[in-house]
């Protein structure tokens, strides 16, 4: 009987990561959870912390996340705000968040970075390091939504070679 319900619960629990359980009250944080949240990787590192009410925790993956995502794109070593600082620096970018090539692109470039590197500090880590760390259920959704945007920045950004300047295509949204 217990490996049945064992079962049974695995079974509901990839049923809700898929976002196709029963429909909750719009209300509800999970039903919010699911009209806001659509980047698949935040959404698999934070959707069943989230369900389960697990509010910092959710955070803390869906940063982790996007510090993953920095660490891949750019190949480099670093981790939290000096590797977003290194990587998205305007000076010497490993990562183009735009062309680069107007004062308005380096002050979005300037911008991000910062954003980027206060996100592991004032987001990430906190969570990170604290026990017991509470998120009440909208703010996390806040905070994963705004992480969720850092994802897409990182969708549109750009590897910039070494030898020249920004390569690719144009990542302006």
């Amino acid at each position: 009987m217990k490996s049945l319900l064992a079962a049974c619960s695995a079974v509901q629990s990839e049923v809700d990561a898929a976002g196709l359980g029963a429909l909750a009250e719009e209300s509800e944080p999970i039903a919010l959870y699911d009209r806001i949240v659509t980047n698949a990787r935040i959404r698999r590192a934070t959707r069943g912390l989230f369900h389960d009410g697990y509010y910092a925790l959710a955070v803390e993956e869906c940063f982790k996340s996007v510090n993953d995502t920095v660490k891949e794109l750019s190949q480099v070593r670093d981790d939290g705000a000096s590797l977003m600082r290194r990587v998205l620096s305007v000076k010497t970018p490993t990562l183009a968040l735009n062309n680069l090539q107007t004062e308005s692109d380096e002050s979005e470039q300037n911008g991000y970075m910062d954003i980027f590197a206060g996100c592991m500090t004032g987001i990430r880590n906190p969570r990170a390091h604290k026990a017991e760390y509470l998120d009440a259920p909208d703010r996390a959704l806040e905070m994963i939504a705004w992480g969720q945007h850092l994802m897409q920045k990182l969708d549109r950004a750009r590897l910039v070679s070494k030898r020249s300047n920004v390569t690719g295509s144009d990542p302006s949204p």
